[in-house]
């Protein structure tokens, strides 16, 4: 087993040569992947917002190695049901675990963009903050839509290059995948949550009865 980092530069540019030259791959692979850029994207994100919650970050990463894996899965069984491709699960769960690397870029952009809104917070008047307020959300909307484009040509390319089929093919897979298992560990976080609530409320009435 060993990491290409090296290929980094070319998944953020050009992902499809990036994928064919990066060759095969594994699910381990990938999950480690995810696993590290989640670490390093959030430890981005909290230092500069001065959250250093350790274990938030390794809790995070197995659920970003878990949720990856599980995407790349359903994603290449798409591809294979839908749209005749290879089915290649190693590869695209490979691939889609250097595509994660975007998530990084993103910690990276989004804390300077963060820092220079802390710096411009000193010239915030009455009467320009409603004017302020709107051009960071009009500012916020635009990287956010740059981004989500961004993610869908990447790991397009991850699933198209796994599965031999077009880009285009290879980012409907992946989105109906990401979005099946989004909804999926929703339900499960919203019921973990529930009940954990539940439990809270049951324990606190046992004990005002008690």
């Amino acid at each position: 087993m060993g990491f290409n980092f090296g290929a980094l530069p070319g998944v953020l540019t050009k992902p499809k040569q990036a994928f064919k030259d990066l060759g095969p791959q594994t699910m381990k692979e990938g999950a480690i992947l995810a696993a590290l850029f989640s670490i390093v994207a959030s430890a981005i994100s909290g230092v500069v917002g001065g959250q250093m919650n350790v274990v938030g970050w390794v809790v995070g990463a197995v659920v970003a190695a878990i949720i990856l894996v599980a995407t790349g899965w359903l994603a290449a069984m798409l591809a294979k049901m839908v749209f005749h491709g290879s089915g290649n699960t190693r590869n695209t769960v490979g691939y889609l675990g250097y595509g994660s690397f975007l998530g990084v870029v993103s910690a990276i952009v989004g804390a300077v963009l963060g820092m220079m809104g802390l710096g411009m917070m000193g010239s915030v008047t009455p009467a320009n903050a409603m004017a302020m307020a709107g051009g960071a959300l009009g500012v916020a909307a635009i990287v956010g839509l740059v981004f989500f484009l961004w993610s869908l040509y990447i790991n397009g390319a991850a699933v198209g290059t796994a599965n031999g089929i077009r880009l285009i093919f290879g980012a409907i897979s992946f989105f109906v995948a990401a979005l099946i298992v989004g909804i999926v560990v929703g339900t499960i976080l919203v019921m973990v949550l529930g009940m954990i609530g539940l439990g809270a409320m049951m324990g606190g009435a046992a004990a005002i009865a008690g």
